[in-house]
């Protein structure tokens, strides 16, 4: 359901993939952060979290498609004139995804193998005459052609085919081919290069039109937030009159006594305000959604799914189920450093109409920048020698701190939880390893 991995040395990458269900899926993420992490109080905010969190959505088919199927997508095509638009868009987007899938999959002799189905997909040009169907056509060509020839020189410069001639010939047909169709393989220039490959991810946009999603934001908290600004304010207003009306009534008006109190009563108003809103967003958030999204298809006006989603600090009892957890897998050596965490839960559930057809899969895919909180670790370096063979070597090795995650996933009244453990610095996230449940290593 759920993958993990590193994008890069500050992101981590969370990867939901799910079919279309009656009942809703949820799962959690905590971070447990060491006290170096949580000495900047802002960093933990949930504003701050919801700036580093980014988030896409979309549909893809349920398996890739198999050299049978791109053969029979072919065929289907060269018909295309009597296909509804609909359908032509979403066979196309098909064949495209499929051959793409297997130009990034297939090495040596079987990515020569490919030559038969491209084939096919090029003399497509010759039975589609409708002026929209033309256009995406052109445009599905520029990519296909672009990323076999990209596979092929990846081919070339590892030499993993047996027939290196072969794959010599290929790269000049379609360089031939490309110049004929007015097709840029690449550029001299790196702007000329930036402005290629930007044209290709909008060609990639516009064929995957029948499985992208629009997300719309709900505004459904917002009320809830205002009434709870509003009663702390309300109880913290009430203290303040209250040692008000106690001290006249005990002192008299224009006192000193009466003075104090009304500036400490102040004081101490706005510190209540403050503390009460907080306290009350965390205990209102642990329990509800903060934010709730609503996704349709681009062709349709009923919305497909809704997206729930709320962070969170645990804290207290909640804090130690969450240590007790790693304790099962951790020693107690390790566990003692944790100093707060961090709580992110998402719920999806699925319409019961048939906006999303039974066949697609759903793809959440999620990117959370840890460098903020990871920029506050010290920098601690330490040089070591080591031999290799007949030399020494000076090395410098960064020293870690390991920063755990509980993902916790509920799917039909089944749970399931992983443990993570990353080895991070203030140079960015090393390395992500998961933890065996009461393995203690």
């Amino acid at each position: 359901m759920i993958s993990l991995s590193i994008a890069d040395k500050y992101h981590l990458q969370f990867q939901i993939g799910l079919t279309q269900k009656p009942s809703s899926t949820e799962w959690k993420l905590h971070l447990l952060l060491p006290s170096a992490m949580v000495s900047d109080e802002d960093s933990l905010s949930a504003t701050r979290f919801y700036q580093n969190l980014l988030q896409q959505q979309r549909l893809s088919s349920p398996g890739q498609p198999q050299p049978g199927d791109l053969k029979r997508y072919c065929q289907l095509l060269h018909g295309g004139h009597a296909m509804k638009e609909r359908q032509f868009k979403r066979m196309l987007a098909d064949l495209v995804n499929g051959l793409l899938h297997q130009f990034e999959q297939a090495q040596g002799d079987q990515l020569l193998a490919l030559r038969s189905p491209l084939c096919r997909f090029l003399r497509l040009d010759r039975s589609l005459t409708a002026p929209k169907q033309r256009k995406l056509y052109k445009l599905a060509r520029q990519l296909i052609v672009f990323q076999f020839n990209q596979a092929l020189l990846r081919e070339r410069h590892g030499g993993r085919c047996s027939q290196t001639r072969q794959v010599r010939r290929y790269l000049l047909l379609l360089e031939h081919y490309a110049r004929r169709q007015g097709i840029r393989l690449g550029h001299e220039q790196e702007a000329g290069r930036e402005k290629m490959l930007e044209k290709l991810g909008l060609c990639q946009r516009i064929i995957d039109r029948p499985y992208q999603l629009q997300r719309r934001l709900l505004k459904g908290t917002q009320m809830a937030e205002q009434l709870i600004f509003g009663f702390s304010a309300a109880m913290a207003m009430a203290f303040a009159t209250g040692i008000a009306f106690a001290t006249q009534r005990a002192f008299g008006n224009f006192t000193t006594p009466f003075f104090f109190s009304l500036v400490f009563s102040y004081i101490f108003k706005d510190r209540i305000k403050e503390l009460g809103r907080n306290y009350l967003v965390e205990k209102f958030y642990s329990r509800f959604y903060q934010h709730h999204y609503r996704l349709y298809k681009a062709s349709d006006k009923e919305p497909s799914l809704d997206i729930k989603e709320s962070f969170y600090h645990p804290k207290g009892k909640k804090l130690d189920v969450l240590i007790s957890t790693l304790k099962k897998s951790l020693t107690s050596a390790e566990t003692s450093r944790i100093e707060a965490a961090w709580s992110y839960r998402r719920q999806y559930s699925f319409r019961q109409h048939k906006a999303i057809e039974q066949s697609n899969k759903f793809h959440d895919d999620l990117t959370l920048n840890l460098s903020r909180p990871l920029r506050l670790l010290p920098s601690q370096i330490r040089t070591i020698w080591q031999q290799e063979s007949q030399q020494l070597r000076k090395v410098d090795v960064h020293q870690v701190v390991p920063i755990y995650l509980i993902i916790e996933t509920r799917e039909q009244a089944q749970a399931k939880v992983k443990l993570f453990r990353l080895h991070a610095s203030r140079r960015g996230i090393h390395r992500i390893k998961e933890i065996e449940s009461g393995s203690r290593k």
